[in-house]
């Protein structure tokens, strides 16, 4: 699933939701991480005409990474079997500095 969310900065790591958290923020290496070229457009135009082109992109970007190399993917799929994984994405904005 594909979905925004607001992070509650500040909480406590024990009320946290329990399992593996990845980092896939624009600037690593994972291979759910967004291209910053998405990112800035999409803060450019954070509308819901704005998130459905990000989205549109993202599922693309995804799709081609997966067909170049599947290893990251796979490797996260078997994460997934062990727990719940935890995929964090988010990008400084003027109202979540």
């Amino acid at each position: 699933m594909l979905a925004r969310y607001q992070i509650k900065r500040g909480q406590p790591a024990a009320e946290l939701p329990g399992g593996i958290r990845r980092d896939a923020r624009k600037h690593t290496r994972h291979c759910l991480r967004p291209s910053a070229e998405m990112v800035d457009a999409y803060l450019d135009d954070p509308s819901d005409a704005g998130w459905r082109a990000f989205a549109n992109a993202y599922r693309k970007l995804i799709d081609r990474r997966f067909r170049e190399d599947s290893g990251p993917f796979d490797q996260l799929a078997e994460d997934a079997n062990q727990g719940d994984v935890h995929i964090g994405c988010s990008c400084p904005t003027k109202k979540n500095p």
